[in-house]
């Protein structure tokens, strides 16, 4: 265990003292709320940097006892305002990126500038004992997709500015809020039936579920020997895009004959056109960058630290995706069983 428990007081839980103050940067996102819930559990306080108003943060603050959860509003171009809200940590965890350019911030800004600035101004800071960087399955100077390029050259400025970083390496998630396996159990009632697959859907994939990935990142902060390390949090099995979204309208008991591939010259003219800088991208179906990375094979190298390294013992994806989407798309809900209609 890391120097960081050494302080714990209590028996454990939400109003026991863990010893460690954790700066989350990226808490308001979908695996971000996890990680907040499990530092909490273990009777952390937990700083929240936040941007925007009180709706992004307010469901983070039933997660820890009262005055555990902190939120503290800064500027993400302001390397003052990121020292403050670090300041009083021992525990620093990066969860910013993105995988589309915005008006006002790009790729690189969100997935290099930002992650280093964070390890930058933590090593400054003489107190942040460990730091912990998420990053991105299939980060490499080697992909095809640029998204994945500059995730590896973000990997590679934290560890430059921050000596003993660990990194983590999620695949795509899901989980009940997420927008990855709930677009695909929607599509078919918003689109009447047909279902379109970007990028023929014949790409490999290895989705894990953002509970376990949550769980490996506060092992990873709290195991002295994980510090230096490169974690992949990949799923238990890798599947094709198509194979995946068959498997999830077998769950939900949709018909699966109308999932219908997209032609490349069709996807790459209509992922140009939502890419103009100008339209608002947050709305677009896909972009140039996204269609990049579905062209690519996201999959866990066979020699690669894993989950399991850092004793997170996982379920298969049927135990926990079929269980809340079935609930929410499933005429009848999970429960529900056609035979007995006959």
């Amino acid at each position: 265990m890391s120097h960081l428990t050494r302080g714990v007081v209590g028996r454990g839980g939400r109003s026991s003292v863990s010893g460690i103050t954790a700066t989350v940067f990226g808490a308001t996102g979908f695996l971000g709320r996890y990680v907040v819930n499990r530092l909490g559990k273990m009777g952390s306080r937990v700083i929240v940097p936040f941007r925007g108003d009180e709706q992004g943060y307010r469901h983070l603050k039933l997660m820890g006892d009262l005055g555990q959860i902190v939120p503290v509003k800064y500027d993400p171009l302001d390397p003052a305002s990121i020292r403050n809200v670090l300041s009083r940590s021992n525990l620093v965890i990066s969860l910013v990126g993105a995988s589309r350019n915005a008006i006002h911030s790009s790729l690189n800004d969100a997935n290099v500038r930002l992650p280093e600035e964070i390890a930058i101004q933590a090593k400054q800071s003489g107190n942040v004992q460990r730091l912990v960087h998420v990053s991105a399955l299939g980060a490499s100077y080697d992909a095809e997709s640029l998204f994945l390029r500059l995730k590896k050259k973000g990997e590679d400025a934290v560890r430059g500015s921050f000596d003993g970083a660990t990194v983590i390496r999620p695949a795509a998630m899901y989980g009940v809020e997420d927008e990855f396996l709930n677009s695909m159990a929607a599509a078919p009632k918003i689109l009447g039936g047909f279902t379109p697959v970007w990028t023929q859907g014949h790409h490999l994939l290895q989705p894990v579920w953002v509970g376990d990935v949550a769980q490996g990142i506060i092992h990873a902060s709290v195991e002295d020997s994980a510090a230096g390390k490169v974690y992949e949090a990949a799923g238990l099995e890798a599947l094709s895009r198509i194979a995946l979204m068959k498997r999830v309208f077998n769950w939900i008991g949709r018909p699966t004959d109308k999932i219908v591939p997209i032609p490349d010259t069709v996807v790459d003219a209509a992922a140009a056109l939502f890419s103009i800088k100008y339209l608002p991208r947050r709305y677009a179906p896909v972009t140039t960058e996204e269609i990049e990375y579905m062209r690519s094979n996201v999959v866990a190298s066979k020699d690669a630290l894993s989950l399991r390294d850092l004793g997170v013992a996982q379920a298969p994806i049927e135990e926990i995706a079929h269980q809340f989407l079935a609930m929410t798309y499933k005429r009848g809900g999970v429960f529900f069983d056609p035979e007995l209609q006959k």
